[in-house]
């Protein structure tokens, strides 16, 4: 990934363990995806086509998000808040973000009935 971003075939590539960030365009993104399929024949690993999903800027064109989303066959979505019920973007205000985690784990808890609970 830095190899090519540093040959500048792709602009902007930063990997954050299951979080790939790169520019919206069709050379990048077609990019991208030789990178990932040779990482999958050497590592074994494969990426879930099915659970991932492509977020864009506001400044990307509808042709452009357009071409990639049918290039990976993947859902895309302007809505970065929740992954499985978690938040996506984390910044400064991890407390408040995962608040309401914590609220539905107490009353979770507190709904369960003591004769269930062993002494």
């Amino acid at each position: 990934m830095l190899l090519a971003e540093r040959e500048g075939i792709v602009k902007g590539a930063r990997v954050n363990d299951s979080i790939l960030f790169g520019e919206a365009s069709n050379q990048g993104a077609q990019t991208f995806k030789i990178i990932l399929q040779e990482n999958e024949e050497a590592s074994g690993h494969c990426v879930n086509y099915e659970k991932s999903t492509i977020f864009y800027s506001t400044n990307t064109t509808d042709q452009i998000r357009s071409s990639i989303t049918q290039l990976w066959n993947v859902r895309s979505s302007f809505n970065l808040e929740r992954y499985l019920c978690l938040p996506n973007m984390v910044g400064w205000g991890k407390k408040l973000a995962f608040q309401g985690l914590k609220d539905r784990k107490k009353q979770k808890i507190a709904n369960w009935s003591t004769k269930f609970l062993s002494q």
